[in-house]
């Protein structure tokens, strides 16, 4: 049922958007293949945290192997770098330099960082069906956005709209929205790799 009601949603988005589509943009179906079809990723990712006295800005590594493996490696900044965590699907475990050690987290699956990744958003986008879709410019090219609510959403993690480029059917940014609608958190993604070889080991956690 949650496959028709997809199905449905780009039936009617191809329709609406047909009339401003413009030469190397892609289907709206093509949306749907990525979404549906992606096994596995890797890229960077420039991620900003909003509070409500400053904003903290991350450089990192995402890695994702379906259906619910996740690693990120942060690069920036300095004092972070090397801190690496990877979720099963039941705990993360983070690594923290500074210990030479992995921690326990619990309910990470509600956490921004988690938010952060196309996989959340996929996971999002096949169990509630009812994506808003249109399309807009970011960074002088054509993306189709889709919104969808957030699955174990909070005050601050409400919505989530993510851009992808219309011509290289890839993901350029997430948005997580608060409840307020405001921007709790934005994603850059570059060098974005669609289903490369993952080794199960990058999400395995090591025996201390």
């Amino acid at each position: 049922m949650k496959a028709v009601r997809i199905m449905l949603l780009f039936l009617i988005a191809g329709i609406v958007l047909s009339g401003c589509a413009t030469e190397g943009v892609k289907k709206p179906e093509d949306v749907q293949e990525l979404l549906m079809k992606m096994k596995s990723y890797k890229c960077d990712v420039v991620f900003a945290v909003n509070n409500n006295k400053s904003t903290n800005v991350y450089k990192a590594k995402h890695m994702y192997k379906f259906p619910d493996r996740y690693r990120i490696e942060v690069e920036e900044p300095q004092e972070l770098k090397g801190q690496t965590t990877i979720y099963n699907n039941e705990k993360a475990y983070i690594y923290h330099p500074q210990l030479n050690t992995y921690l326990v987290t619990q309910n990470y699956s509600n956490s921004m960082e988690y938010s952060s990744f196309v996989g959340a958003f996929i996971e999002c986008f096949k169990n509630k069906g009812g994506a808003r879709f249109k399309m807009e410019s970011f960074r002088d090219k054509q993306c189709y956005v889709l919104e969808v609510p957030i699955h174990n959403e909070s005050p601050y993690r409400m919505l989530e709209k993510i851009w992808i480029d219309a011509e290289l059917i890839l993901p350029v940014k997430v948005e997580i929205l608060d409840k307020d609608n405001h921007i709790s958190a934005q994603v850059l993604y570059e060098n974005f790799e669609v289903n490369p070889r993952l080794e199960d080991s990058l999400f395995q956690i090591p025996n201390n």
